[in-house]
């Protein structure tokens, strides 16, 4: 059986190169089911279109395919998601017509083209029929045009995107989309993961600050991709750690800096600290086995390849960072009930939080909670234009609560820093689960 599970395994990791390496996929975007056959082939049956007469010529309406193939069931599927994406060619099949769909063209049964003409269009170095008719604002085709992604920071679109369909078991969580975290391992400057959690390949810290290669664009951090929400606060997946996306249910929601198609990702344009060094401070990792040891980040990252494919990981990490005090307000007022409140306790009073609540357990004042400082933010001018810095510098906290002999996420949270307010915090190690 342990056998078993390591092919399995080592299949699962391997599905960015089935799909890209397949002449064709075929995809069934009609029925329920896996017993409802394709349409047309054998004994299963289209649609029958309904004819209109114009003078002498017989017209047939037939909807749009990507119409129907938003509606089916394989479309809201988890594990069927990177087997669209990292298909180069795909063959679908709707209750109304196919059609045909790759990274340089799309076909369907109601255009009407000659097979020369398809050959020009479909012309990999010029896609004129891909861009025209597929560009922004059209409603042509599905699968997105640059297909899984061309650089490190469209990892988060596909985890967000991910994330919105269904899986029917929970474990499966990771498990598909595990080709698209390969694929991604494999670019000119590569994402690996944690769990779920991206983070750029061969950094000597979880927070080192690095460029793309011959490029000044910068690379993602492991403090930034600690910063997805939920659309609304769900409950825990058992199996998987808090501090991960794949620990929770429910659609995950990155900033907007991270998704917008068109941002070119410098420093100047991106939300970071003032000096790069505070990043790289803000907190110590280490990987927790399931054999009880711990691996620091450097640790980690030599054996990375050999920690997945044995599937050694405990799902705990040890982070030290500077950490405060939080009291938890409930949510009852007079008008009804709200979202509870966190507040830092400081010295003399509290400090407000801004927070997004993760969980929907039922949180009360007496437990223990402790937001941690994992990164920093300045928004708006920093100076380098020559005018005067009118900055503004965020905090942001990973607000946990505390189970035993570890803590777990509950909420993520943020303030403005105040200089004549300061909010006092202490270096803390903290078993996260």
């Amino acid at each position: 059986m342990a056998d078993n599970s390591n092919k399995v395994r080592n299949q699962l990791q391997q599905m960015d190169m089935i799909y890209q390496q397949a002449t064709v996929t075929i995809i069934a975007a009609a029925g329920t089911n896996a017993h409802y056959g394709l349409p047309g082939v054998n004994e299963s049956y289209r649609k029958p279109a309904s004819p209109v007469r114009v003078h002498n010529e017989r017209l047939y309406a037939i909807p749009k395919p990507e119409r129907r193939f938003d509606n089916c069931r394989w479309i809201t599927r988890a594990w069927t998601y990177q087997e669209g994406l990292l298909s180069t060619r795909r063959l679908i099949f709707t209750d109304e017509q196919l059609y045909f769909e790759c990274n340089g063209c799309y076909c369907a049964e109601m255009i009407q083209i000659s097979l020369d003409s398809f050959k020009k269009l479909h012309a990999p170095d010029k896609p004129y029929f891909h861009r025209r008719y597929r560009g922004e604002g059209s409603r042509m085709g599905t699968f997105p045009l640059n297909g899984y992604g061309v650089g490190p920071w469209d990892i988060y679109t596909r985890i967000h995107e991910y994330s919105e369909r269904s899986l029917s078991h929970d474990s499966d969580i990771l498990n598909g989309i595990l080709g698209i975290f390969r694929a991604f391992e494999k670019i000119q400057n590569p994402m690996r993961h944690l769990y779920g959690i991206p983070f750029p390949k061969a950094t000597a810290c979880p927070n080192q600050v690095k460029k793309f290669d011959n490029s000044d664009q910068i690379l993602p951090t492991f403090s930034e991709s600690l910063q997805w929400k939920l659309e609304v606060p769900s409950k825990r997946r058992q199996g998987f750690p808090s501090w991960s996306w794949t620990g929770w249910y429910g659609r995950i929601i990155w900033p907007a800096l991270f998704t917008v198609v068109k941002i070119v990702r410098k420093s100047s344009k991106m939300e970071r600290p003032r000096n790069p060094e505070e990043t790289e401070r803000a907190l110590d990792l280490s990987v927790e086995l399931l054999n009880g040891n711990e691996m620091k980040w450097t640790e980690f990252q030599e054996n990375y390849e050999l920690l997945l494919a044995s599937n050694a990981l405990g799902g705990f990490i040890s982070i030290e960072a500077n950490a405060t005090p939080v009291s938890l307000i409930p949510g009852v007022t007079d008008s009804g009930p709200q979202s509870p409140q966190f507040r830092l306790n400081l010295a003399e009073g509290t400090h407000p939080i801004l927070a997004s609540i993760t969980t929907v357990e039922d949180l009360q004042p007496h437990d223990t909670f402790l937001a941690i400082h994992f990164h920093r933010t300045v928004k708006g001018d920093q100076g380098r234009s020559g005018k005067s810095a009118t900055a503004s510098d965020t905090q942001h906290l990973l607000i946990v609560q505390q189970l035993g002999s570890h803590w777990e996420r509950v909420a993520i949270g943020s303030y403005v820093i105040d200089s004549k307010n300061e909010v006092p915090s202490t270096r803390q190690r903290i078993r996260l689960g």
